[in-house]
């Protein structure tokens, strides 16, 4: 019975030890290193993920800034615009007089 018992689990170690290795390949491919397991690979996504939504945040309050500068500036411009034909038309007055 033993000898019997030990040829059924070495076609069982076999197969379990070509599985691993098959499961291997996937994970390299998709950037998981073997040996890594999933709960460390997911925490380590998810801090890639905060990460990036920082970085987002980030971003969007910069941007949220520099519409309000722009929409400063736009102002300025129309008023300097303003200033600009004000003088060029008391200087075209004073040359007619």
């Amino acid at each position: 019975m033993a000898a019997h018992g030990s040829n059924v689990e070495r076609p069982f170690d076999d197969a379990v030890q070509q599985v691993s290795v098959d499961e291997r390949e996937p994970m390299m491919a998709q950037g998981q290193e073997p040996g890594v397991s999933l709960a460390e690979e997911l925490a380590r996504c998810e801090q890639a993920l905060a990460a990036s939504e920082a970085a987002r945040e980030k971003l969007e309050q910069r941007v949220r800034e520099l519409e309000y500068k722009q929409v400063i500036v736009r102002g300025e411009l129309r008023r300097a615009e303003g200033q600009v034909d004000l003088i060029r038309d008391l200087l075209l007055r004073d040359h007619s007089l």
